[in-house]
């Protein structure tokens, strides 16, 4: 069947709803003349849009058209003639704004999402009908026996979402075996797969992990932390000692284990800075880190000879720290007084309120495991290795791979948002 799309018009605006293909975005910022940054309706994540691949409509067949007015039930009219009511007052009203959308959205009670994707609906097709709920197309598509997807869903709850933990392929195993008890065809593989893979992953974490592990690793992530609304609107910054031993410059002989403090942007979650010493965490080494995060970084690149982008720099509005005494002494906070930034400690008894600095730290120190000297997390994991013994980076060659792995790998990880690897919003940051 012939595809269809529709140009996109000749400007753009904060709100507009768009398409790449069938995946559709609302535009949350217009960067440049040609391009955007829209966030995907469905996951949530943000990225940079070419303006020349942005449509109006997705590319869908001629017969997905909305339906007839004469072809919908009473009960079909009935929901698409409340959803019009509900968003009458924002259709093709100009320069319409997110906080509008919101508004509406939380009146009654839908996600800001749904209430774009009607506005979309309506004034693509200038039709009620336009709103109604879409027919169902199961066309091309094999139908799993129902009693074969209760025991699916059952067999999960009992063997899957358990603090056992069984792997899927364990899983496969055991509803084969339960099919050929029951006499019922056995399921592809790659269908217990995909029932797996629609579970939320809150409620992986939550049934298999705890509660706990549920809160501190989706209560506040991404943006949803209070107020992490922009690049540099919030930075968390906190230490640890690092698994790996150094070596002096002169003779390369072992010395100790290091500290590094760290800043993380909340919005973006770059790392917008970092400071390494052998010396344990003080005043100092935060103002230091600060220091590293608001400032550019052209010559702490050129010094290592890296060619990587670093673009994160400015002042913080907010910086968030626990409440190590380090961090509440009176010249730390004098200074924040001084350049505008707000210092806000951890709430107690809240660690996922330092979710995204922990997680990125965590992170950083599976990396540490794979050089020479590392003393990996415990004495079970490190076995009989000498960490001593094989030490060998300096303090400027750790420092040098630690730059490395921070612009050159995890600020350009596939799944890290788009609009970060592209340093949207840290040029235009006051500095």
């Amino acid at each position: 069947m012939r595809k269809m799309t529709n140009a996109i018009r000749p400007t753009i605006e904060e709100g507009s709803v768009v398409f790449v293909g069938n995946d559709e975005y609302i535009v949350a910022q217009v960067t440049d003349i040609d391009e955007v940054i829209g966030e995907n309706v469905r996951n949530g994540k943000l990225h940079t849009l070419p303006l020349s691949e942005l449509r109006l409509t997705a590319e869908v067949d001629e017969e997905e058209k909305p339906r007839n007015l004469d072809a919908l039930s009473e009960q079909d009219w009935n929901m698409a003639h409340e959803r019009y009511e509900i968003i009458r007052p924002l259709i093709n009203k100009p320069n319409r704004k997110t906080e509008q959308v919101d508004k509406l959205a939380n009146e009654y009670g839908y996600h800001r999402n749904t209430i774009y994707s009607w506005l979309r609906c309506y004034e693509q097709e200038g039709l009620v009908t336009a709103l109604a709920p879409k027919q169902r197309s199961d066309k091309g598509t094999t139908k799993v026996d129902n009693r074969v997807e209760h025991l699916i869903s059952e067999t999960i709850e009992e063997e899957y979402l358990t603090n056992q933990r069984k792997s899927v392929s364990s899983l496969i195993r055991t509803i084969e075996l339960r099919c050929k008890r029951a006499k019922l065809p056995c399921p592809h593989p790659n269908t217990i797969r995909n029932r797996v893979k629609k579970l939320s992953d809150a409620i992986k974490v939550r049934r298999r992990f705890g509660a706990k592990a549920e809160r501190e690793m989706y209560q506040l992530s991404g943006g949803e932390f209070p107020n992490a609304d922009y690049p540099n609107a919030v930075v968390q910054i906190d230490h640890t000692r690092l698994d790996i031993i150094l070596v002096d410059d002169e003779h390369r002989l072992p010395l100790d284990r290091p500290w590094v403090t760290m800043a993380i942007d909340v919005f973006s979650r770059m790392v917008v800075g970092f400071y390494i010493s052998f010396d344990t965490p003080n005043a100092a080494s935060t103002g230091i880190c600060l220091s590293n995060a608001i400032l550019p970084k052209e010559s702490f690149l050129s010094k290592y000879d890296i060619s990587s982008a670093w673009p994160c720099r400015g002042f913080p509005r907010t910086v968030h720290a626990d409440n190590a005494k380090e961090f509440r002494g009176k010249m730390l906070q004098k200074a924040c007084v001084e350049y505008g930034i707000n210092l806000e400690w951890r709430p107690v008894a809240r660690p996922n309120f330092g979710g995204h600095i922990e997680r990125l730290l965590g992170t950083f120190a599976k990396e540490i495991h794979n050089l020479p000297g590392t003393t990996f997390s415990n004495i079970q994991e490190r076995a009989n290795y000498d960490s001593s013994k094989n030490a060998a980076m300096t303090l400027s060659e750790f420092e040098k791979w630690l730059a490395i792995l921070v612009t050159e790998v995890y600020h350009q990880r596939v799944d890290f948002p788009a609009f970060t690897r592209q340093s949207v919003g840290y040029q235009n940051t006051p500095f």
